[in-house]
């Protein structure tokens, strides 16, 4: 299965907003396997679980209460192609239909809806591969880009006229009302923001034709982009599985796939990954099972390294331990 997706800029600007101390930048990045090196280099791209652990310690780091202060900083802008888009879109409908189109391109854990009722539309909001705690912080975030949204088109704030949510009320739903408006529906069975119908019509204060339909090309690129390079990964990741006792190289998979070295490494950067992240995880999951019955040894040679002191060199920077003491 292909690893979710979260666009790695949205943790560049959570850690710029967390880890203003030194202190606190340890804590954000542990157990990422990350660094804040990594993640301030403009082409790199941070893996999806490392990412969610990254925002739970944030969250315990900043307080629960996370999500609405981050919120605030996510005008249109903050979202790329598709934040231009939404700004330069012809009205409303088409801005929205657009966010609810392409929010996979930065966030593939969001699933959204545009309805249209009588009075009334709404953008409903679910959520798949997120753990619990993180549910409300993302929700609390993507609300507030539908708000920013209906304050861009309409000139003021106060057009929402609900907001329903799956959650139980935090020990903070008072700020619910000043970041939302009011009602405030807690364990509804569904994440909805409601608003007047007639909102759609309104027209951008920056439409333009060239931009939109420009950001919208880049918003279906990166999709297909990742498209492609999720069936990559799986191929590699099946391959090596399938394929155990050598130390397979990125210049030996590439041609296997029909295509060079370079443009493998290019496809797995859009995916969020690497070929090393790729090999280890495999070869993780292999020394594990090989050492319930093997002795390290053996388990070494099955893996394809040339001795045992590479293996539990290898070995200890996977687990932090040695093989014998896992």
């Amino acid at each position: 299965m292909s690893e979710p997706y979260f666009a790695t800029g949205y943790v560049r600007l959570l850690f710029r907003l967390v880890g203003s101390e030194r202190a606190s930048a340890q804590q954000l990045f542990e157990g990422t396997g990350c660094c804040e090196a990594d993640l301030m280099r403009a082409d790199y791209e941070m893996p999806f679980t490392a990412q969610m652990r990254f925002c739970e310690n944030a969250l315990a780091y900043a307080g629960p209460s996370l999500g609405l202060k981050v919120g605030y900083q996510l005008q249109l802008a903050a979202h790329g192609a598709l934040g231009t888009a939404m700004q330069s879109a012809p009205d409303l409908r088409s801005a929205l239909a657009t966010l609810v189109q392409f929010i996979p391109a930065r966030a593939s854990f969001f699933s959204m809806t545009l309805v249209e009722a009588d009075k009334l539309a709404a953008v409903e909001i679910a959520t798949s591969d997120l753990s619990k705690r993180l549910i409300p912080f993302f929700s609390e975030s993507i609300l507030f880009t539908l708000t920013h949204c209906l304050i861009f088109y309409t000139g003021q704030p106060g057009s929402v006229e609900g907001i329903q949510l799956t959650y139980p009320p935090p020990d903070y739903k008072l700020d619910y009302g000043a970041a939302f408006g009011e009602p405030i529906e807690f364990n509804s069975t569904r994440t909805r923001i409601t608003f007047d119908r007639t909102l759609l019509s309104l027209p951008s204060p920056e439409a333009d034709a060239i931009a939109f339909a420009e950001s919208v090309r880049r918003c279906k690129e990166q999709i297909d982009q990742r498209q492609v390079s999720d069936d990559v990964a799986r191929g590699i990741e099946t391959f090596l599985l399938e394929n155990p006792g050598k130390l397979w190289t990125v210049d030996e998979i590439a041609p296997l796939f029909a295509m060079s070295p370079r443009t493998l490494i290019r496809k797995l950067k859009v995916h969020g990954t690497t070929y090393q992240r790729l090999r280890d995880d495999a070869f993780k999951r292999q020394a594990v099972i090989y050492l319930r019955s093997m002795s390290v040894e053996a388990t070494a040679l099955s893996l394809g390294f040339a001795d045992t002191s590479s293996f539990r060199r290898t070995f200890k920077r996977w687990f932090g331990v040695t093989p014998s003491a896992f």
